[in-house]
């Protein structure tokens, strides 16, 4: 996926999980115009991940992807839209 919106001429910060993602988010000189998040990863989930951003930023976009999402996994209380 990098690889692909690199060649496309998008910038991309890449990160392993979550955590590795709000940190670079949290240290990022430029804004993120895009957050494109797997729902399920290590230490937190793509959902707890856009809540966090969104609880900071709430114009932030998020956009999720996935193989499957686990029966259950959607937060009741997901604020985003």
């Amino acid at each position: 996926m990098c690889t692909t919106l690199e060649r496309a001429g998008y910038r991309v910060e890449a990160a392993v999980d979550g955590a590795q993602a709000l940190d670079s988010y949290d240290k990022a000189s430029e804004p993120f115009h895009l957050i494109l998040s797997d729902v399920v990863m290590p230490r937190m989930t793509g959902f707890e991940l856009a809540q966090r951003l969104l609880d900071h930023n709430p114009s932030v976009n998020v956009l999720f992807t996935s193989g499957h999402i686990p029966a259950g996994m959607v937060p009741e209380n997901f604020t985003g839209s």
